[in-house]
């Protein structure tokens, strides 16, 4: 696969800003990222002190459009900071990708106030309160399927972890 990656990195290469960006964040995961891996994975904990490692090297500002304080990005480039956070600690890079698909829908779908309201916090690198983020993904997913029969959105944060709570959302289309 890694013959694949590079093959695709030959044909497709980054610009300097983005190459320098990827090897900030390479050397970050393999320095602080890495020797923390595997205590994560045997403890079963969330990788916290990781997160707000990526948090604070800018990293949820490549899934925020650049008006609202994104950080531009290519796909490819994103892909690199995956594969680099991949090689440190495969629970982090599955959490930190997934930021991408949980803010989505209010990239997507939601009105100017939610992303205004939303998407400089969460590039700056932080969530919302997730009852304000849940409110937000729920009114966003009934703008575009107003005839869900059903539309969950739960969130929780853990104690004393306000920056980043998790939330789940489901919508079911069609009604009951």
């Amino acid at each position: 696969m890694t013959v694949l990656f590079d093959r695709l990195d030959q044909m497709t290469p980054l610009d300097d800003t983005e190459a320098e960006f990827v090897e900030q964040v390479r050397k970050a995961a393999a320095e602080k990222i890495a020797p923390r891996a595997e205590e994560y994975d045997q403890a079963e904990e969330f990788p916290w002190e990781n997160m707000k490692l990526l948090n604070g090297l800018g990293l949820n500002g490549v899934f925020i459009p650049e008006e609202y304080g994104g950080t531009p990005l290519s796909y490819r480039g994103y892909l690199q900071l995956v594969e680099a956070i991949s090689r440190a600690c495969p629970a982090t890079a599955i959490t930190w990708a997934t930021t991408f698909h949980a803010i989505g829908p209010v990239v997507q779908f939601g009105t100017p106030e939610q992303k205004s309201r939303f998407l400089p916090r969460i590039a700056a690198g932080g969530l919302a309160a997730a009852e304000e983020l849940r409110v937000a993904l729920r009114d966003a997913v009934l703008a575009e399927a107003p005839d869900a029969a059903e539309v969950l959105v739960e969130g929780k944060v853990e104690p004393g972890r306000s920056e980043a709570p998790l939330v789940q959302l489901r919508a079911v289309a069609g009604r009951p």
